[in-house]
């Protein structure tokens, strides 16, 4: 081996040292900064001369790769756990705006609502003749109705957020996803086949670790260095091609229902974790179904209030009363889907009084609701003429409205009552009613009692001053109903608010939980990715010495050749 030999040993030396100190002092410089990975100088000894026939000395070092350290199983875990964390924490956010819409527990809510309107029916009941106490009833009716309405008004802009937030999102992973495709564009320019593009490569890592906090996201790395995204078995994003996201607003029989879909073929996502899972099923799960709930109170507590009060009596008969429901076809059985009414009307009879205003002379007459599935089922115009049939000589008159509502019109010195309703027909089709609507959206107060407390009915079997409506309907908070699977009026209003609350706490245990577990799995990424301050300045020392060690055996072997010049 010649000085020259020796000199290239020196300069190998010194490149490689220098090199592993750039390498030490990136890592230092970037200990702090949010994705850096570590990475580390790989040396590799250099063949030299030979040195008789079996033997060689070596030729120095080179710089044959740096190492970015990362575990890619420990990165797949902490994007399923990125995705676990902000579905949990989406969660908890929605379960407490809904409770917030509750404000239970405060004088505001609605179980105070329901409270307030039985105890003005029962106190109705112990003065039935008292206007003002009639029209305290009518006003607690308002409150609650109008209770009822903003409750629900407030869970559809829970829901309508929703949508806004998904729309926003969606948008936001679909621009991740054309980033994560350029990145990889510019890995496979950068590295050529050759070493790695450790930046570009933590640049491109972020964005998938953000995207992961959307949706659940496998990630497949090529041999190029490119990655592959899929959602389940549907790719995202091929190579240097983003497929792209959109969202898609359907009706179903279930009603409006929102799809997050790929752009390039429209095949719907599978989206079970991160903030967009939560939402999409949280839409359908959380706040579709508090609606659905209220909505079943509101319309039972419509039909249930509707078919005691149309039996009972107020101050006074009608004239003249309508029906406050339209029946769609008036031809069609009256509990059928064609006639379109909100509340199921069964077979039975309905008695109908004729009382002159003169003399108080009352007459009853039996209306038979024929529903009984044999031969040809009752429809409004059978009503109609039934009616008119049977008391049209008495002096009253049956027809149906424009808009297909029932009209019954008593003649001059007459007034009309009804009792004795079996078939529901009478609040079926809103006749002598308190509410109007069919559910908490459309929920209010018969415009006939809310303009006249006098026909707010509180009595019963006609006697003057009796209160058997009145006790009747304060007794439905208290009394189990089929159609709310046995449960009182307040009862099921309670358990909703009660299991959406357990469900509410749930939610924060799994916040905290899914925390942890990515804190953890962060750690350990940490462990292997992670700058260590402490490691670094001892291999800066290291480095150091090694290139200091360089440049003194560069200095001797050239003070040993300007010896040897000399000599000559």
């Amino acid at each position: 081996m010649g000085l020259t030999s020796a000199l290239q040993i020196g300069r190998t030396a010194l490149n490689y040292a220098q090199a592993a100190l750039q390498i030490t002092g990136n890592n230092m410089a970037n200990a702090t900064t949010p994705g850096f990975t570590r990475q580390t100088a790989v040396a590799s000894p250099l063949t030299g001369d030979r040195l008789g026939l079996n033997s060689s000395t070596g030729g120095g070092v080179m710089l044959s790769a740096i190492r970015r350290h990362v575990d890619e199983a420990i990165n797949a875990r902490i994007r399923g756990a990125i995705g676990d964390e902000q579905s949990a924490l989406t969660r908890q956010n929605l379960f407490s705006q809904i409770e917030a819409v509750q404000s239970e527990m405060t004088d505001s809510d609605l179980s105070s609502a329901l409270t307030r309107f039985f105890n003005s029916w029962s106190e109705l009941a112990n003065n039935p003749g008292d206007l003002s106490v009639r029209t305290l009833v009518v006003q607690e009716g308002v409150s609650l109705a109008g209770r009822l309405q903003d409750t629900r008004g407030d869970y559809v802009a829970v829901r309508n957020q929703i949508d806004r937030d998904m729309a926003l999102q969606v948008d936001r992973a679909d621009e991740l996803l054309s980033q994560i495709a350029s990145m990889n564009v510019s890995i496979v320019q950068a590295e050529q086949g050759q070493g790695t593009a450790s930046s570009l490569r933590d640049q491109r890592d972020q964005l998938v670790d953000e995207l992961a906090g959307y949706m659940d996201v496998s990630v497949v790395e090529q041999p190029s260095g490119t990655i592959d995204i899929f959602v389940g078995s549907t790719p995202l994003l091929l190579g240097s091609t983003s497929r792209g996201l959109t969202m898609d607003t359907r009706t179903t029989a279930n009603g409006v229902e929102t799809v997050i879909e790929t752009r390039a073929d429209g095949a719907d996502l599978n989206i079970t974790s991160g903030s967009l899972g939560a939402l999409t099923s949280a839409r359908s799960d959380i706040v579709d179904g508090v609606i659905s709930d209220l909505d079943s109170l509101a319309s039972t507590l419509i039909f249930e209030v509707n078919r005691i009060h149309s039996q009972g009596q107020g101050g006074k008969g009608f004239e003249n009363v309508e029906g406050t429901y339209r029946v769609a076809d008036t031809t069609a059985a009256l509990n059928s889907s064609a006639a379109g009414l909100p509340f199921q009307i069964v077979n039975g009879s309905v008695l109908l009084h004729l009382t002159h205003d003169s003399t108080g002379e009352r007459t009853s007459f039996q209306i038979d609701i024929d529903l009984d599935g044999v031969g040809a089922d009752m429809s409004l115009d059978d009503l109609v003429t039934a009616i008119n049939t049977t008391i049209g000589p008495a002096n009253i008159t049956a027809a149906v409205t424009p808009d297909g509502r029932l009209s019954l019109t008593a003649a001059d010195g007459y007034s009309l009552t009804f009792s004795d309703d079996t078939s529901g027909v009478l609040a079926g089709l809103g006749v002598n009613t308190f509410f109007t609507g069919e559910n908490a959206q459309d929920i209010g107060i018969n415009s006939t009692v809310l303009n006249d407390a006098s026909y707010l009915a509180a009595g019963s079997e006609h006697i003057f001053g009796s209160n058997g409506t009145a006790l009747d309907i304060s007794r439905l908070s208290t009394q189990p109903l089929d159609s709310l699977g046995g449960l009182t009026l307040p009862e099921s209003w309670n358990s909703s608010v009660e299991s959406l609350a357990i469900r509410s706490r749930t939610s924060i245990g799994e916040a905290a939980s899914t925390k942890l577990v990515k804190e953890s799995l962060q750690a350990q990424r940490a462990a292997v990715s992670g700058v260590s301050l402490d490691e670094e300045a001892v291999n800066l020392l290291n480095f150091q010495r090694q290139y200091e060690a360089a440049a003194k055996y560069i200095s001797v072997v050239d003070q040993l050749m300007q010896t040897l010049m000399s000599i000559i």
